[in-house]
């Protein structure tokens, strides 16, 4: 591969420093430049900002951006090594197993092998993964047996082909050095024979006595074949105890529905049918197990080409999440204030007529307080009552885990009186409802008592942590220690591994046989992909033994509930079963939407602290306890990949700190990095203070998980000296872990504590255009304009001014409602052309464009009017004079710059990338899909802090408007792929070259590291690779770590710059593929990493070269443009402007 060749132009051409300041646009210019002025104004006034160091310009905000490498970024000073090298001995990509030596083999010709394997062609497999009860289907990559990456269902209804973050880190569990890998006795390895008799003799004894003093522990699942386990062993141990607990479990949803029908139900939303979502703290968009449909369904109405009329999200939150990020219109205040505010939403929408559903009971009446008539709440109110009045049928309400049972009782009533029960909201019945009375944490409690009074001899504790995970209140650690036989099967040697007389190793859910049903409640089935590597049982099978005496076949078991199943709907065809491992799932197994009749509700008791508006005392303060998006309940806290996953919002990596609103840390003298006490009853945390910019006043929130003391060599390991990362929130939990908990304090400690936050890491700085341009260099670079007027660009400035007014006077604008500029009878050409001026632009204006669906509506209106125009009078299109786009998302502010080198011509593939900034939610799943592909390596939190993360694309994340109620902008990045890269300009080797089919390639064996070609990376989208990651891959006993690798992508060494690809090894290997069939390559047909796994479908790849492709009709649109398009860059990663539907009544 070599480079290839740029030629300068001739002398004929060469480059103007800046265009004529003197042209002027007569005529068609005149017109365009008014289309371009309106969203102009607009864009380039923008106050955006990535973090509060940027908005208060601090100094070390300025040190990031100014710096291309981190402070000491050449040298290991101050990093503790021993901690790297357990990083380093247990993370992805960068060791294997400390005690997992394979015995030596005689290798064998593999003449026999199984149909249809080809040695190094991939196979792929459907399977699923359940989570707190729930699968999640999917389809896995092998090579040669060995599974390596996730990828979502394309054929289910709930995945459609995207994956979770948690389900696509989960490739590194499987292969994770700290698994368990022996049966333990007292913490001591023994044969797997042992435990066999043991066992044994003690089931024969339970057998004999019905089961008096033995208890089950186990995590709710939606699984036929352990429940037909489980009624099995009910039957035969009546006197045993079957418990059901999982940290973070739905229950409050399900027990509201049993409050308003009687019984316990699943709630599903149909988001491509709702014209108007509310969520009241409710995270549909990522943190609800049907979140990639939801997402899915979400942007379907969100892209302005679908043709289908653009949705509205409204938010009413505490904690900003993704959903938040994502709305319209958000409403922050503390969790404790939304029962008010669902009572003043149900009172205002039956002021206006809204009929009540008979057998409800009566509307709850409009609350007195403060909190009520605050003019921007009831505005906001009003605006949401008068909204949904005007869609009933077509708005869907959700509300989140933490909040009581009443209030989702409510909320279900507010959904079957606007008519949205049966169409937009969907009731089945609850599959992980089985347990009755068994199920939760009450359930728990009561083993907690018979534990306390010695009932309970003998405790099997199945792939649960409760002595990490159950409320301390309860004091389950020490009631565990009054059991005389304590039995854990477990991934891990954990928590309660550690405290247990028993440990056996549990098969992932890779190797082992399981069934369960989707949130859908279609039935999948989890095949294994590889054979357990350590000899582990799966929990059905361990269920099995105890029913049966000796270990089945898990194929066998689940084999019997699919028949089942099947027998029971309309699956029972010939084949059915082979089709069911071939689709992963049932075809029309899913549950069936149900009619409950209603029941009373009670009126809701509200507290009059929740109906104030001023910020609680030190001491009232209300404390969230949620869910973690990436650790969930702390289980995935050995994951390297989802630990050092920044946090959408926070940008945290490696930590949970205390989230706190500006408002509540200035209250407190608290800036981010603190270290505070959090109080909550008798209990105490010291903790690291975050300030959350969008935080509800008043409202704390923390994330469960973390603090683990047996996670493993990544999460915290105490026995081997490895500190635990985070923060133990379960330290503050009582009788429920998760939850809104009034009473809250905060102390200042004093100490600091540094965070690894990646947001001011590699900011792009645009500066240096406006100093090109001739305007002034912001030295805070955050550029604010309180007066856009007063900046005019010098390219309008002149040859306007007769035209009778200035544009920051000019009242026409593309309004929300969507004005059309055709209703005043008068088109742009006969009116006078405004003055053209626009705000100086700030930095992340030049990033991310945006517009209302109103002003994109207009600027459609605008260019198809010119585009009539141009065609009816085609002489003057051409003539003279500085041109001016039309077009205000494609327009490069500034004079037009005439490129140094020839344009590049491709005969072949010309590949090419869009990302639609209105369908994403910045929900992470690409990144950890790209790191997953291409063997991307953990650094751990020390490096982090440096800047020396080392992922390909990252989703940056800005701010705008007031640090206490900001919108939200995200926009993935990664290598742009850029026509007139300049990294390749600045390379002494040749090791970053340009393809034939336009990609930027990188020849790693030829790159000595000067990083030149990061330092010219407009982008700063490369990454250098500081340390041998990969060393330790050498040695023997780290050959099962291998295993995990992609075969398919270079291992990168020390010393070697690396980034995106745009997947080059799956292009490959579909052109082989066509070529190999004698055939085109079919639109679609390669997919990226980050394409295949998002959720929102927010990225399309493929060829620019064939108009008809996705992606270039997608280049083509209006909404498409250039990031730093003044560079020149000409990058194939093509942007779609983030289009909004605000309520013009709350503009």
């Amino acid at each position: 591969m070599s480079p290839e060749t740029l030629e300068p132009r001739s002398a004929e051409h060469k480059p103007a420093a800046r265009a004529s300041a003197t042209a002027q646009p007569e005529g068609l210019e005149a017109f365009k430049a008014e289309a371009f002025a309106n969203v102009a104004r607009d864009a380039h006034s923008r106050h955006y900002w990535a973090s509060l160091g940027e908005l208060q310009g601090q100094p070390e905000f300025a040190q990031w951006v100014a710096r291309e490498f981190p402070q000491g970024a050449s040298t290991l000073d101050g990093v503790d090594r021993r901690r790297f090298l357990q990083l380093a001995g247990a993370s992805v990509a960068l060791a294997g197993a400390q005690s997992c030596r394979w015995e030596k083999t005689t290798l064998l010709p593999f003449a026999e092998h199984p149909e249809e394997r080809i040695p190094g062609v991939p196979e792929h497999f459907a399977t699923g993964f359940e989570l707190s009860g729930v699968v999640q289907p999917l389809v896995m990559t092998a090579y040669e047996g060995r599974p390596i990456k996730v990828e979502g269902n394309a054929w289910h209804a709930e995945s459609q082909g995207a994956a979770t973050t948690i389900a696509q880190a989960a490739i590194l569990d499987q292969y994770d050095p700290d698994r368990s890998q022996s049966f333990l006795r007292d913490g001591a390895a023994v044969a797997p024979e042992g435990f066999d008799a043991t066992f044994g003799g003690l089931r024969q004894k339970y057998i004999e006595n019905g089961g008096a003093g033995l208890a089950v522990l186990l995590r709710p699942t939606s699984s036929p074949a352990i429940e037909t386990q489980l009624a099995r062993l009910a039957e035969a141990l009546p006197q045993a105890r079957f418990v059901r607990y999982d940290a973070v479990a739905r229950h409050n949803e399900a027990e509201g529905a049993r409050l308003a029908f009687g019984r316990p139900l699943r709630v599903h939303y149909r988001l491509a049918d709702a014209l108007t979502v509310v969520g009241f703290d409710s995270d549909l968009l990522d943190g609800h197990p049907g979140a990639l449909r939801h997402a899915r369904d979400f942007a379907k109405r969100r892209k302005p080409e679908s043709g289908l009329e653009m949705s509205r999200l409204y938010a009413i939150e505490a904690r900003f999440t993704t959903t938040g990020s994502s709305a319209d219109h958000r409403l922050p205040v503390r969790s404790s204030q939304v029962g008010a505010l669902l009572c003043a939403l149900e009172a205002k929408l039956a002021q206006r007529g809204l009929p009540q559903v008979s057998g409800f009971g009566a509307p709850n009446a409009l609350p007195s307080g403060e909190l009520i008539a605050d003019p921007k709440v009831a505005r906001f109110l009003d605006a949401l009552a008068d909204e949904l009045m005007a869609r009933r049928n077509q708005s869907a309400l959700a509300i989140g885990p933490e909040h009581a049972p009443e209030l989702h009782a409510l909320v279900l009533r507010l959904n079957a009186a606007l008519g949205n029960l049966g169409r937009t909201v969907l009731l089945t019945e609850e599959p992980l409802a089985a347990g009755g009375e068994q199920n939760g944490p009450a359930a728990l409690a009561g083993l907690v008592q018979a534990l306390d009074a010695g009932q309970v001899e003998t405790l099997v504790v199945l792939e649960g942590n409760p002595v990490y995970d159950a409320p301390r209140g309860l004091g389950f650690a020490a009631a565990y220690a009054k059991a005389q036989n304590r039995i854990h099967l477990g991934l891990y040697v954990d928590e309660t591994a550690q405290a247990s007389t028993w440990h056996v190793p549990a098969a992932s859910f890779l190797e082992c046989w399981g069934d369960g049903r989707a949130w859908d409640g279609s039935y999948c089935v989890t095949q294994p992909i590889i054979q357990p590597l350590y000899g582990g049982k799966s929990t059905l099978e361990f269920l099995g033994f105890l029913a049966n005496g000796q270990w089945q076949s898990g194929r066998e078991l689940v084999a019997q509930s699919f028949a089942a199943v099947a027998a029971a709907g309309d699956g029972a065809a010939e084949g059915a079963w082979a089709r069911c491992l071939h689709d992963g799932w049932l075809a029309g197994s899913e549950l069936r939407p149900v009619s409950p009749n209603p029941r009373s509700l009670a009126a809701l008791s509200l507290d009059p602290a929740a109906l104030t508006t001023a910020l609680p005392a030190n001491g009232s303060f209300e404390l969230t306890l949620h869910r973690d998006i990436k650790l969930h309940d702390g289980r995935f806290a050995n994951n390297g990949w989802l630990q050092e996953l920044p946090d959408f919002l926070t940008k945290v990596t490696w930590d949970n700190p205390l989230l706190l609103s500006p408002a509540t840390a200035r209250s407190l003298g608290i800036t981010t990095g603190d270290l505070v006490e959090l109080s909550l009853g008798s209990s105490r945390l010291e903790v690291a203070a975050y300030v959350m910019p969008g935080q509800g006043p008043g409202a704390l929130s923390l994330a469960l998980g973390y603090g683990r003391a047996a996670a493993g060599h990544v999460g915290g390991l105490f026995r081997d000296a490895t500190p635990s990362v985070g923060f133990d929130s379960y330290a503050l939990t009582d009788r429920t872990a998760t939850g809104v908990f009034s009473g809250a304090s905060v102390r200042k400690l004093g100490g600091t504590y540094t965070l690894a936050c990646t947001q001011e890491h590699h900011q792009i700085e645009t500066n240096g255009r406006l100093e090109r341009d001739g305007g002034e260099a912001d030295p805070k670079v955050a550029m604010t304009v309180e007066d856009p007027a007063k900046w005019h660009h010098e390219e309008g400035a002149e040859g306007h001014g007769d035209h009778g007014h200035d544009h920051a006077d000019h009242d026409h604008d593309h309004a929300a409602d969507g004005h059309s500029h055709a209703e005043d009878g008068h088109t742009h050409a006969e009116k006078s052309a405004p003055k053209f001026a626009f705000g100086k632009p700030s930095r992340v204006s030049e990033l991310i464009r945006e517009a209302t669906v109103g002003q994109y509506t207009g600027i459609q209106t605008d260019l198809a009017a010119l585009r009539q125009k141009q065609a009816e009078h085609p002489e003057e299109s051409h003539a003279g004079g500085h041109h001016v786009e039309p077009n205000p998302f494609k327009r490069v502010p500034g004079p037009e710059l005439v490129p140094l080198w020839t344009e590049r011509s491709y005969e072949g593939n010309k590949w090419g990338l869009a990302i639609d900034l209105s369908a994403c939610t910045g929900c992470n799943a690409c990144v950890v899909a790209c790191q997953a592909e291409n063997n991307i390596p953990v650094v751990g939190k020390d490096q982090v802090k440096r800047g020396r993360e080392m992922s390909w694309i990252r989703i940056d994340r800005y701010f705008a408007g007031q640090e206490d109620a900001p919108e939200v902008r995200s926009q993935p990045m990664a290598c742009i792929q850029c026509e007139n890269a300049p990294c390749e300009q600045v390379c002494p080797v040749a090791a970053t070259v340009h393809s034939t089919e336009g990609l930027n390639d990188m020849v790693y064996n030829r790159c000595i590291g000067t990083r030149y070609c990061s330092n010219n990376c407009p982008v700063k989208v490369r990454r250098f690779n500081f340390f041998n990651y990969h060393k330790q891959l050498k040695r023997e006993e780290n050959d099962v770590r291998k295993l995990g690798f992609n075969p398919e992508v270079t291992i990168r060494a020390r010393g070697v710059m690396e980034k995106c690809t745009y997947c080059v090894q799956r292009i490959q290997a579909v052109k082989i593929q066509a070529k190999v069939e004698k055939r085109a390559i079919l639109d679609g047909e390669i997919k990226t990493a980050c394409q295949q796994t998002c959720p929102s479908d927010a990225i399309r790849f493929g060829n620019l070269a064939d108009a008809s492709s996705e992606v270039s009709k997608l280049h083509a649109t209006d909404r498409a443009y250039e990031l730093l398009a003044f560079l020149r860059i000409k990058p194939r990663t093509a942007f779609l402007a983030r289009i909004t539907n605000p309520n013009p009544a709350l503009a």
